[in-house]
């Protein structure tokens, strides 16, 4: 249990004040024990932010494979992209994943220097999961007609990537009702652009 107040408070200063402000000190403070006593489950801080990264790394790739076993049950590719769309886009709506959200954004977006590379590096490690699932689908759509063929795969990727990024981070302008309703609406239009007009039902 200590070990996870620990990595609770460290995640939650870590995203308010990044890497470099948040101190073994003020962590302690935050947990509610003595900064030497951090060091019985910790070697330092670099040690806990990589924990907490490998832990959030490791669930998210669970889910994502929960999510790919629940694609096969839907009949189209529209079906099948919406699901990993909002699977991306509605993250920060997620129980318990607002603290995580903002813990990544900081520290993507301001990563601690000396970090940098091989934070870059255990984050691909899920990016290379997430972008095959979405190729695989890509390719299929291609392969069925149900995406415009004047679009190779890896643009399409890339369009979608932006498009479910860009969504998410409207989080932080909208109500939680305006942000599903943006992520609809979104949806629609960039569907309407990559989708084929005969578009035909395949299986898997």
């Amino acid at each position: 249990m200590t070990i996870d107040k620990i990595k609770l408070e460290a995640m939650k200063l870590f995203a308010v004040h990044g890497y470099e402000k948040t101190s073994m000190q003020l962590i302690a403070n935050n947990v509610g024990i003595k900064k030497a006593s951090l060091y019985a489950h910790f070697k330092g801080k670099e040690d806990i932010f990589f924990s907490i990264v490998n832990d959030c790394i490791k669930n998210n790739k669970e889910e994502l494979k929960i999510l790919s076993k629940q694609l096969k049950s839907m009949k189209t590719i529209e079906q099948k992209l919406y699901a990993v769309f909002c699977h991306i886009s509605l993250y920060p709506t997620e129980k318990n994943k607002d603290i995580e959200f903002n813990f990544f954004k900081r520290n993507m977006f301001f990563p601690p220097e000396e970090l940098k590379d091989v934070l870059h590096q255990k984050l691909n490690s899920y990016e290379e999961e997430l972008y095959s699932l979405i190729l695989g689908i890509i390719n299929k759509g291609l392969s069925y007609g149900e995406l415009k063929t004047d679009n190779n795969a890896e643009d399409l990727l890339k369009a979608f990537m932006c498009t479910a990024d860009g969504v998410m981070l409207q989080i932080h302008y909208y109500s939680v009702k305006e942000f599903f309703n943006i992520g609809k609406s979104v949806w629609k239009v960039f569907w309407n652009g990559i989708g084929a007009s005969d578009r035909r039902e395949h299986k898997k």
